[in-house]
Formats: structure tokens, C-alpha cells, sequence
């Protein structure tokens, strides 16, 4: 649109120029062989089809560059006209040569076709004033202005071209950028599946893996209240019977907490309050349903001054040790203790258990594909790193690091 008004414009003004001249110096400058009312009448009818030329044939060529040759030589015959009519029409080449350029298809094109203009309007100009073919006034102006339209043609060319490369290569860049924001998007998707995951195995499937053993137990004691005579002391299988009860009922409470802070947040952290209080938790309720001896240690300003990122990562190494203590270790004892060196927090789970043969493969808790790797992911985002090994004497020991937690609040202890 705006191209479309500034070549009205240049068109309005070139056309006014031009009748101006053919007013002023008709009687003074037309050709003998017409009257000057012809002349004047002439030269007003051919500069009134150059916008006739533009309107019907220009726009569509200027807009699509891809201008035929028959009306660009109509348009040079236009201006071949007047400046037989009128050598002081010369002025035409103003309009004339960029509409050439603008309507063709090639540059070898616009070039062809003002050479073509340059040699019809200074033949006709000679013509009309009676001068000798190659007179030097007539060609002179005629290659000047040549020279002058074909150097400005394929500078404004050459800025055309660069622009379009220009236009081609932001195309290209923003088909990238939406090409890079779509995968963004997608590895974001994934990264928030493989963490939902994470989250799903280290507290809910956890709890429900406790919830099915203590569920078997739960069975086995009924079996014996039922059958008295195959039970050594019926009344302490039925209270047995009612602590493994109360012990599922818990189970599955948490379980349902855990999935509510999930569902309603979509935040790994535990159901409220401190690390210390999600530890001990954690523990008591593990001991209760294994009857393994769980003993947890803290140090004081460690728990109280993590951030919350390394609190969460924390908390479910501690969940995916203990699974991996119940389902692989056989322990009757397990060590949790979290303490701190100078470059950061170190917790350290060790068991009493089977050691080495509770692993299937070299790093790799056989708990499945959310073991050992699981933690080792999960660290990886706070810059933490995790070990497993089997001392000498049995057991295992799993030591995790986080390098370099900074403090989030001061303060109380554990």
C-alpha cells in the first residue's frame, strides 16, 4: 500500500511537470510540421496515457515484476511521441525509465528496454527538430540520462535483492525460532512427565508397595484368629491383626495426602511441615510396618537452613533407600543420618541387609528402572551426585551429596 501511494505521488507529479512544459514551450520548441494547437493537443493526450498505461498494465507488473515486453514498448512509443512533438519532453525519462525498471521481469530485461528508450527518444528528438541524426546536443542528453538510469536501476536492484534475501532469511529465522519453541515446549513435556513419574514411584507407589505387604501380613493374621488351633496365641494375632490394620488405614491416609498435594500443587514436596518432620515420619512409619530398626540422626542447622529444592530431593532419596531396603536388603537394621561437611550436606543410608547381591547390575538398585538412576537424575537438577556401595563387613551404604546448598532461613532445630 504504501509503495502504491508513493508511485501515485511520483506519477501525479512527473504528469503535472510535464504538462507544465508542453504549455510553456510548445510555440517555442514543437515541430514545425504540425500546427502548435496538434502539438500542444498531442503532446496533452500522450502524457495523459502514461497513467492510463499505468493503471490498465503498471500496477499489476509493478506488484508481481513480471511486466511483457508489448506494453513496456508502448509506453517507450508514448515518450518517442513527445519528444518529437517537443524535444524539451526529454523530461519524460523521469517516469519513464523507473516504470521500465519496476514492470520487468529481469534485470537483463530493464536494462534491454531503456537502451531501447535512450535510442527511440533521442531519434525522435532529432527527428522533430530537424537535426542530423547523430547530433551531439540530442545524444548527449539522451546518454546521460542512460547512463544515469541504468546505474541508479541497479543500485535500487541490488538493494531490492538484499532486502529480499533479508525478508528470506528473517522467514527462515522465525521458522526456526517456532521450530526451537515447539521443541522447548515438547522437551518441557516430557521432562514434566519423567519428573511426574519420579514423583509417582517415590511416594505414592511407594506407600502402596507398603500397603499390599502389610496387606499380606493382614491375611496371614486373620487366617490364624480364624483357625484358633493353628495360632500359638490367637490374642496376639488379633492385636497384631489390629496394628496391621490401623498401619494399612495410615498407609493409604498418606498415600491419599500425597496424591492431593500432587493433583492440586503438581509439587513433589511432602504433604507439610519441616524436612524434620517428613523424615521422622517417614522412618517411624517404615519401621512400624517392616519391624526393621530405623534410626534417625539430624543435625540441626543442616535441616533447618536447606532450600526447598534440595529438602524435596532429599526426602525421596531417603523414601527410594528404605523401598530398596524392604524389597531387595532383608535388613533388621537401618541407619539414616544427615549431616553436613564443608562443602555442603551429606546424607548417608546404610543397611545391615544381603549388601552387593540385593543389586542386580553395577549402580543399579534392582528396584526397577526409578532406583539408583531415579536419584541420580533427580540430584543431577540440584548439581547433587549419589554413590552406592558395600562395605566389607555387609550391608549397604548409600551417601548422597548436594554441593553447595544455600541457606534458606535460619534457624531452629530439628
Amino acid at each position: 500500500m504504501e509503495s502504491k501511494r508513493g508511485w501515485t505521488l511520483a506519477l501525479l507529479v512527473s504528469c503535472l511537470v510535464l504538462l507544465g512544459l508542453a504549455l510553456a514551450t510548445t510555440a517555442s520548441g514543437g515541430t514545425d510540421r504540425l500546427s502548435e494547437g496538434a502539438t500542444l493537443g498531442l503532446s496533452i493526450a500522450g502524457i495523459l496515457a502514461i497513467p492510463v498505461y499505468v493503471v490498465v498494465s503498471g500496477w499489476r507488473a509493478i506488484t508481481s515484476h513480471n511486466g511483457t515486453w508489448p506494453p513496456q514498448l508502448i509506453l517507450i512509443a508514448i515518450g518517442a511521441l513527445l519528444t518529437f512533438l517537443n524535444p524539451n519532453m526529454f523530461t519524460v525519462q523521469v517516469i519513464m525509465y523507473p516504470l521500465l525498471w519496476s514492470t520487468s521481469r529481469t534485470t537483463r530485461q530493464a536494462i534491454t528496454l531503456n537502451v531501447v528508450a535512450a535510442t527511440a527518444l533521442g531519434s525522435t528528438a532529432a527527428i522533430g527538430m530537424n537535426e542530423p541524426f547523430w547530433s551531439p546536443s540530442v545524444w548527449g542528453i539522451a546518454g546521460a540520462s542512460l547512463i544515469f538510469s541504468l546505474g541508479m536501476g541497479l543500485w535500487i536492484t541490488s538493494i531490492h535483492r538484499y532486502g529480499e534475501e533479508n525478508a528470506r532469511l528473517l522467514a527462515d529465522l522465525t521458522r526456526q525460532q517456532d521450530t526451537i519453541a515447539a521443541l522447548n515446549r515438547e522437551t518441557g513435556a516430557v521432562e514434566e512427565r519423567a519428573r511426574l513419574s519420579r514423583d509417582l514411584h517415590d511416594t505414592i507407589a511407594q506407600t502402596l508397595t507398603g500397603v499390599v505387604m502389610l496387606s499380606r501380613r493382614a491375611r496371614t493374621l486373620a487366617a490364624g484368629v480364624n483357625r484358633p488351633e493353628t495360632s500359638s496365641d490367637p490374642r496376639t494375632d488379633t492385636v497384631a491383626l489390629l496394628d496391621t490394620l490401623n498401619l494399612i488405614e495410615s498407609s493409604a491416609v498418606a498415600a491419599l495426602a500425597d496424591t492431593r498435594v500432587m493433583v492440586a500443587t503438581m509439587s513433589s514436596s511432602p504433604a507439610g511441615g519441616s524436612l524434620s518432620d517428613a523424615l521422622h515420619r517417614l522412618c517411624d512409619r517404615f519401621g512400624h510396618e517392616t519391624g526393621v530398626d530405623v534410626r534417625l540422626t539430624l543435625t540441626a542447622h543442616t535441616v533447618t537452613e536447606l532450600p526447598r529444592p534440595h529438602e524435596v530431593v532429599l526426602l525421596r532419596c531417603v523414601q527410594e533407600a528404605l523401598a530398596n531396603v524392604r524389597k531387595h536388603a532383608a535388613a533388621s537394621r537401618v541407619t539414616v543420618h544427615l549431616g553436613e561437611t564443608p562443602d555442603g550436606p551429606v546424607l548417608t543410608v546404610t543397611d545391615n541387609g544381603r549388601g552387593a547381591s540385593s543389586a542386580t547390575t553395577p549402580g543399579r538398585a534392582a528396584g526397577g528402572q526409578f532406583g539408583i538412576d531415579g536419584m541420580r537424575d533427580r540430584l543431577a537438577l540440584v548439581g547433587g551426585t549419589v554413590t552406592l556401595d558395600f562395605p566389607a563387613g555387609g550391608g549397604a551404604r548409600l551417601t548422597v551429596t548436594l554441593p553447595g546448598a544455600a541457606p534458606r532461613t535460619e534457624g531452629a532445630s530439628a
